[in-house]
C-alpha cells in the first residue's frame, strides 16, 4: 500500500496516473477502524477494476479540539495504516490537520481529490461532514456528485445492540475495562502502541519498567491488567500485568527479556 501526505498530494496523482485507472474513496477520521467504518471499507472494496483508497487524518478531530478532556484515540497513525494495508487498500492519504487544511471548504476538498485521484466513487456515512466549520455535509456532496457524474454510496450506520456504532462509545468502553465488548465492536483487536514509549527499570522493583503515560492512546481506569505483550521479533510475547496509574504505566517484564524491542500490549478478558 501506498501512503501519502496532504503535502505530498502531486505524488499521489502520478501514481494514480501511473496505474490508469479511476480511483474509489472512502474519508473520514476511522479511529479503530470499528465495524461501521468497515461498512464503508467494503463499499470501497467492492468496485472491481479501480484503486481502493482511503482518506484520514492523523488525529480525529475530537482529539484537536477537545485535547483537555479528551479520553484518547483507539489507534495510532501506524495502526491505521497497517489495517488499511491488511485490508488491501492500495493507497492512503493521510492528511495532517493543520490550520491551513481545516480553512478548506468541503467543496474543494473533494474537487481535489477529484483532480489528483481520479475518484470515480466515493462511500460516506450518513452523518459525513466535511470542509471549513464542517460546511459540506451528505446533502451537498450528493448535489456534488451529480453535478460531476460521481458514483456517491452513501452507507446506514451499524448497530450493536440498538446503538450506533460509535469511536466514542468505544472510549468509553476502554475506560471502563469492558473489553469484551470492544473486541465485537471494533475490526481488530485493541492494543496499546508503545513502541515510542521510553521504558525505565524502576527503582522499587526488579524486573518492573515504568513510564510515563505519555501515550496519547485511552487507557482503563486505574488498576492492574493482564496483558500479552508483542515484541519487534514477531515470535518473542511474554504474558505480564499492566498497571495503569495517573501519571505512569508499570508493566512486569521478565528479566532476560529485552524491554527495548516491546511493541505492543493487547488486554486479556
Amino acid at each position: 500500500m501506498k501512503v501519502f501526505s496532504w503535502d505530498d498530494i502531486d505524488n499521489l496523482h502520478e501514481f494514480c496516473l501511473s496505474q490508469n485507472k479511476k480511483s474509489a474513496l472512502t474519508v473520514g477520521g476511522f479511529d479503530g477502524p470499528h465495524r461501521g467504518h468497515k461498512k464503508l471499507f467494503d463499499s470501497v472494496l467492492s468496485k472491481k477494476g479501480m484503486l481502493h483508497g482511503v482518506v484520514t487524518f492523523d488525529f480525529t478531530d475530537e482529539y484537536i479540539k477537545h485535547k483537555r478532556d479528551f479520553l484518547g484515540e483507539l489507534s495510532t497513525p501506524r495502526q491505521k495504516l497497517e489495517a488499511f494495508e491488511s485490508l488491501g487498500f492500495d493507497f492512503c492519504l493521510m492528511i495532517d490537520f493543520s490550520s491551513n487544511f481545516s480553512k478548506i471548504k468541503g467543496i474543494d476538498f473533494l474537487k481535489m481529490l477529484g483532480k489528483s485521484c481520479s475518484m470515480q466513487f466515493l462511500a460516506i456515512g450518513t452523518d459525513f461532514r466535511c470542509g471549513y466549520n464542517l460546511d459540506t455535509g451528505v446533502a451537498e456532496i450528493s448535489s456534488y456528485s451529480k453535478q460531476v457524474g460521481l458514483e456517491l454510496a452513501i452507507c446506514d450506520s451499524v448497530l450493536f445492540n440498538g446503538k450506533r456504532v460509535s469511536s466514542s462509545d468505544i472510549r468509553q468502553c476502554i475506560k471502563n475495562a469492558d473489553f469484551s465488548t470492544v473486541d465485537k465492536l471494533l475490526v481488530f483487536p485493541f492494543y496499546l502502541d508503545v513502541s515510542e514509549i521510553r521504558w525505565l527499570d524502576s527503582s522499587f522493583n526488579q524486573g518492573e519498567k515504568i513510564a510515563h503515560r505519555n501515550s496519547f492512546q485511552v487507557l482503563p481506569k486505574n488498576g492492574a491488567y493482564n496483558v500479552k505483550v508483542f515484541c519487534s521479533d514477531k515470535a518473542s510475547l511474554f504474558t505480564s500485568v499492566l498497571y495503569v496509574e495517573s501519571d505512569f504505566l508499570r508493566l512486569e517484564i521478565p528479566l532476560e527479556q529485552d524491554f527495548k524491542s516491546i511493541q505492543k500490549i493487547t488486554f486479556v478478558n
